[in-house]
């Protein structure tokens, strides 16, 4: 079986805009609109925020915590781009970076999910997008 390389490209915008998915967490779905892994405005980000310790990074001797922290910032300001329904306290929950900020700084699995998916390029494949939709 022959395999066409055409179907096995990403769409960049569709990397750098997000799309729809469910984040499984705990055994609940949550609808996020997430951004691939290593756009160019996640890599601009993290070029940023690093830019201040890089001679710690390139001695190995960055503390766990700011690696975290720097991480977090960028994946809530650069790959979480939306998301549906959340609520806190039973009081509507929307999106906004400084919310990512927040739930991503509380919840590591969730970040780990995402990261996860985030990484996933099938996610961001033009052609399987559109067959999923039917057209």
């Amino acid at each position: 079986m022959a395999i066409d390389i055409e179907g096995l490209r990403t769409d960049a915008a569709l990397e750098e805009e997000g799309v729809w998915t469910e984040v499984p967490l705990f055994g609940e779905l949550l609808s996020m609109k997430i951004a691939r892994l290593g756009n160019k405005a996640f890599e601009r980000a993290q070029e940023a925020r690093q830019k201040p310790y890089i001679n710690q990074i390139r001695a190995g001797t960055l503390s766990v915590e700011i690696q975290e922290k720097i991480l977090i910032e960028c994946v809530a300001r650069h790959i979480v781009k939306d998301w549906k329904d959340l609520t806190r306290g039973g009081e509507p929950f929307p999106y906004t970076p400084e919310n990512a900020v927040w739930l991503l700084t509380n919840n590591r699995d969730l970040l780990n999910a995402i990261v996860r998916l985030s990484s996933d390029a099938e996610q961001y494949r033009q052609q399987q997008i559109e067959t999923d939709a039917g057209n």
